[in-house]
């Protein structure tokens, strides 16, 4: 489902922009790994978030302007468009919006309150690169995977995904080596309920979320 553009010179453009999104998808989910997973919220975080979602309302504004016709294009987009929105609005009134959070819980400590501001904001970004890929399903839908290849790769890719999750210092209260965070990832992929260590006290909220 390409966009006709206004001309075939900025082509190019377009699909560097589409190479800016991807990054910017990358970052946003590596800064959530590195705030939920290790606990990070230092001020260079901060300034990373700030730095990203300018990016992301950047190449989704400029987007507008290369398309032939910007108002098809903003209703056909309606939804990453308000993301794009909801990211701008965070960025210019991030102090008022942790200002009122912690009005309204007057019991979160303040680095939680950054933790979940930040968290919420990346995900605006995760959020529109998702509904975009879904959006291209039938370009995935027309790639000629084998069925066995698709199931034996999915199964692949989410025992891992476990396993890197799992060995996050926040997943756990104490340390869990590699062996059993593999057995226990993929047992979960399996849905066998197996695991070799005790899921309620081993694992944080965290832990037992992944």
């Amino acid at each position: 489902m390409g966009e006709l553009l206004r001309s075939e010179k900025v082509q190019w453009v377009w699909r560097g922009l589409n190479g800016v999104l991807f990054l910017c998808g990358l970052g946003a989910g590596a800064l959530l790994v590195a705030e939920i997973g290790f606990s990070v919220t230092g001020s260079w975080v901060r300034a990373a978030t700030a730095g990203l979602l300018l990016l992301f309302i950047g190449q989704e504004l400029l987007r507008v302007g290369l398309v032939f016709s910007p108002w098809r294009y903003l209703r056909r987009r309606w939804l990453e468009l308000a993301l794009v929105c909801l990211a701008g609005v965070s960025l210019v009134l991030q102090e008022y919006i942790q200002r009122g959070m912690r009005v309204i819980l007057p019991g979160m400590a303040l680095e939680y309150v950054v933790l979940v501001y930040l968290a919420v904001t990346q995900s605006l970004v995760l959020g529109a690169l998702l509904v975009r890929v879904v959006r291209y399903h039938a370009i995935i839908g027309r790639m000629e995977i084998h069925p066995g290849a698709l199931l034996g790769g999915s199964f692949l890719l989410l025992s891992l995904l476990g396993v890197g999750l799992l060995l996050l210092p926040a997943a756990t209260v104490d340390h869990i080596n590699v062996v059993d965070a593999l057995f226990t990832a993929v047992s979960a992929v399996c849905v066998t309920g197996l695991t070799v260590v005790d899921t309620a006290t081993h694992f944080t909220w965290l832990g037992q979320v992944v």
